[in-house]
This record gives structure tokens, C-alpha cells and sequence, in this order.
């Protein structure tokens, strides 16, 4: 990018994310990045085979720009 610094993506890995969902939710998972310009995203994939998404929101946007993508998320 030329002429400034982009937005920095947090630093987590796949294997943090898998971290994350163990400490955090108890889930033992796989880990796979989803992508995203401006988060971490990932898809948990469980032992059973259960799906879901670890979001791990940018700190530089606060709760009122999470809460209006979750409203969106909602409406959709």
C-alpha cells in the first residue's frame, strides 16, 4: 500500500484460535482461517464434527461498529 500504513489485522494464528475455543468455550477443535479485511475468522471444526466460528474482532473498531455487523448479521 503506498502512502500509509493498512489496517492490521490481530495477530492470531490458527493454532491461538484453537487455543481460544479450549480455554474459552471448551471446545477441542481444528482450526481453519476464514479471512477477512479487517478481523481474525476462523471455522472450528469439533471432534464430532461440529461446526462453528471464532470471531476475533479488530481493536481498533469499538462496540457500536461489532454491534452494527451483528445487527446486520441478524437482519440477514
Amino acid at each position: 500500500m503506498t502512502g500509509g500504513v493498512g489496517l492490521v489485522r490481530p495477530d492470531v494464528s490458527t493454532a491461538d484460535a484453537a487455543r481460544i475455543a479450549l480455554d474459552c468455550y471448551g471446545i477441542t477443535a481444528s482450526a481453519q482461517e476464514l479471512g477477512s479485511n479487517q478481523d481474525r475468522n476462523f471455522l472450528l471444526t469439533a471432534e464430532d464434527g461440529a461446526k462453528s466460528v471464532l470471531r476475533i474482532d479488530n481493536a481498533v473498531f469499538g462496540d457500536a461498529a461489532r454491534d452494527a455487523q451483528h445487527a446486520a448479521l441478524d437482519a440477514y
